[in-house]
């Protein structure tokens, strides 16, 4: 027991140290690069995507990685099972059948059932001096059973369908004359492919 819930709270803590915002990967991202080469950036990570030079000499590159989708599967609330039947007793031949009377184009499966067999034996004296026994032996069954959902509407009310988005991770970065990094932010950021909030915190390594 000790083991399994030393692995629960690890399972959970790995959790959420990957729950990584756009905020904290931005924060990481600048302490990383501000004042490096913005020629060590790219080739650490791919060339640019654009670049625009400023009167002054900078130039603002914008930069993008980590595109990928992902498939999101559709949600459902939780579906409204209705309670079993109460038990039916009667003979063997009722066991796995619908009970109380259910429509026999139900479909039910029995969850539980048994066969109880009783023996009575029965003394009788009609007249001084005679005695009669009578053995009687009964059999009767129970069984429970009830509606299966089958159909797609027993899912439940659907809260969001299936979808497929589109992931990535978008940089600007403005580098001085010396090509000297001077500022960097992360401007578009989509979830991550894994547990991870920010796709740029998985593309540049941000734990």
């Amino acid at each position: 027991m000790r083991k399994l819930r030393l692995g629960a709270a690890l399972i959970v803590g790995a959790t959420l140290t990957s729950c990584t915002t756009t905020e904290q990967a931005s924060q990481a991202v600048q302490s990383r690069w501000l004042g490096q080469s913005a020629d060590e950036f790219f080739t650490k990570n791919g060339p640019p995507a654009s670049s625009y030079t400023l009167a002054n000499g900078n130039v603002i590159y914008t930069w993008r990685g980590g595109e990928t989708t992902r498939h999101v599967p559709a949600r459902y609330a939780a579906p409204q099972m209705q309670p079993p039947p109460l038990p039916s007793f009667g003979s063997n031949s009722n066991f796995g059948k619908p009970a109380f009377g259910m429509p026999q184009t139900a479909t039910t499966q029995p969850v539980w059932g048994r066969q109880v067999v009783r023996t009575e034996t029965k003394v009788e004296n009609p007249q001084p001096g005679v005695t009669r026994t009578t053995t009687v032996t009964k059999s009767s069954g129970a069984s429970i059973g009830w509606n299966l959902p089958t159909s797609p509407a027993s899912q439940g009310q659907l809260l969001s369908p299936a979808r497929t988005e589109q992931l990535s991770c978008e940089l600007q970065l403005t580098a001085d004359q010396q090509n000297i990094i001077r500022s960097i932010r992360i401007s578009k950021d989509t979830a991550g492919a894994g547990f991870s909030l920010s796709r740029c915190a998985e593309v540049m390594g941000v734990t």
